[in-house]
């Protein structure tokens, strides 16, 4: 799920922010982790708290959370808080905390359902047969299942499109055309071990609704 997750695109208004350090393999490896999206009110950050524990050696204190743990964020700066206050016209910090606390489902959901699509990651042979299958122009079509190729390489969506731009390809509206097939243009790695995942919106609703389900598949191994 990481490793799809870290390719999504940036969304409209905010800007990809990378984790730094002197030490350039241990930035690498935090940022295939870690996810930050800032605009000028807040931060959207996704990123696997396993790894954060294990690399902060916090195993001990968590040693009881599953193998596994994905957290979606919303960091907010002083200047979303004070409209929270204005709303609630009160600047009392229990007031708003607990304010904060009750609808945090629905402004996590919010603000990740405004920012990603609601589409599903899917196998790259299924990717290519909806895109094949679709009622888009030829060269649409074309430029669809480049990006989709491109994917399976390169390390951002954000990367992708520009190298396309540079070589003459039309990507405006690209993506708006996934959304509307409900597909990521991000394919799942060959031999992956489910023919699908949920993306963010879908899986932030179905936590929030109690009923994520993934299929799964056998895989033979020589």
């Amino acid at each position: 799920m990481v490793r799809v997750l870290r390719k999504l695109p940036t969304p409209l208004k905010y800007e990809r922010k990378f984790y730094k350090n002197s030490d350039k393999k241990k930035a690498n490896r935090y940022n295939k982790h870690y996810l930050r999206f800032v605009c000028g009110t807040h931060e959207l950050v996704i990123y696997d708290k396993t790894y954060q524990i294990r690399n902060g050696n916090l195993a001990i204190a968590y040693e009881k959370l599953p193998e596994g743990v994905l957290r979606f964020e919303i960091h907010c700066e002083r200047e979303y808080i004070r409209k929270i206050e204005k709303e609630m016209n009160s600047d009392s910090p229990m007031k708003v905390l607990w304010t904060m606390v009750q609808e945090s489902e629905d402004r996590i959901i919010g603000h990740f359902s405004r920012c990603f699509p609601d589409t599903e990651f899917v196998q790259m042979e299924r990717l290519e047969k909806k895109i094949k299958q679709s009622g888009f122009k030829k060269e649409n079509k074309e430029a669809m299942l480049e990006l989709a190729s491109r994917l399976q390489r390169t390390q951002s969506a954000d990367k992708a499109l520009q190298k396309m731009e540079k070589q003459g390809y039309s990507t405006a509206g690209l993506l708006d055309k996934f959304a509307k097939l409900g597909i990521s243009p991000i394919p799942l790695r060959k031999n992956f071990c489910a023919e699908s995942l949920p993306g963010p919106v879908e899986l932030l609703r179905d936590i929030s609704e109690g009923k994520v389900k993934v299929e799964y598949v056998k895989v033979k191994y020589k």
